[in-house]
């Protein structure tokens, strides 16, 4: 037969045994599982987040994508081949006038060759870049605020000055019928 104190002592082992438990579960559950405010700016960005899974992009193609800061998905890398060394030009397009961030060029090895900042309140951001030679090139576009649908373009040659004028025109992907 048991004495009071031993089941007293038991119970005490089990109680502590069901809090530690539930503690660990609470912290698992807001590590980033269903917590908002706790997701990281990469945590469901994809595999384009890295040069790795960068996504094909066609030359004088436009291509549009999105990106949320907030939600977890603030990097995109596009991917470019080029036959020829010389000037391209990299036009993004963003739906969204005021998001912040940084659009960098970078040879097949991954060395930045050319880059600028988001320049809020514009909706085209445009960089320059000289090629050394027919290879292929990535685009990096990465938010620090923010989200957006954009739409970018790489066209031979120099487009215009940077800062959105001269250049091509947006595109108009989402035109009513």
């Amino acid at each position: 037969m048991m004495r009071n104190f031993e089941v007293l002592a038991m119970m005490t082992v089990r109680l502590r045994r069901f809090r530690t438990l539930l503690f660990c579960l609470a912290i698992g559950f807001c590590s980033g599982v269903g917590c908002e405010g706790s997701v990281g700016p990469e945590d469901r960005s994809g595999a384009d987040s890295s040069r790795g899974g960068a996504q094909a992009m066609p030359i004088e193609t436009p291509v549009t994508d999105a990106l949320n800061y907030e939600g977890g998905d603030a990097t995109d890398w596009k991917i470019f081949e080029v036959s020829q060394s010389g000037p391209v030009t990299v036009d993004v397009f963003f739906d969204t006038d005021y998001v912040e961030g940084v659009i960098t060029v970078h040879d097949q090895y991954g060395t930045e060759l050319a880059s600028r900042t988001r320049t809020p309140g514009q909706q085209q951001d445009q960089i320059v870049v000289n090629l050394p030679e027919a290879s292929s090139y990535y685009v990096r576009i990465h938010l620090t605020a923010y989200y957006s649908t954009y739409s970018i373009v790489v066209t031979p040659g120099e487009g215009g000055s940077a800062g959105g004028t001269g250049g091509i025109a947006r595109p108009v992907l989402d035109e009513p019928l």
